[in-house]
């Protein structure tokens, strides 16, 4: 089975773009991180939520494409609930667009 993961709108331009990356879904674990512009870490799933830690380039726009088998009822991301409307579950692919923050510094 192959995935779709997409990416529409360009955050530096008005232009229209769609990005798209073809992902061979049989060859990955039942949960995984299948696509991401970002980091994503600390993956952690149920049978009815899904949790992760992401970073990136501070101020960039992140997408991250998850395989999973059924829709989640809850999403968190670095530890604050997703709204509903800012992620999108089809397929067995769960992708969710957001601004991303830079690495935290360690101390």
């Amino acid at each position: 089975m192959t995935g779709i993961c997409r990416q529409f709108g360009n955050p530096l331009s008005s232009a229209p773009v769609e990005r798209a990356l073809l992902v061979d879904l049989d060859a990955t674990p039942e949960v995984a991180v299948v696509a991401a512009a970002c980091r994503v870490r600390d993956t952690k799933t149920a049978s009815d939520r899904i949790e992760f830690t992401t970073d990136g380039i501070d101020q960039s726009n992140g997408l991250i494409c998850i395989k999973i088998p059924t829709a989640p009822k809850s999403v968190s991301m670095d530890s604050k609930p997703l709204a509903a409307d800012s992620y999108e579950f089809r397929n067995g692919l769960l992708a969710s667009q957001s601004m991303q923050r830079a690495p935290k510094e360690p101390k």
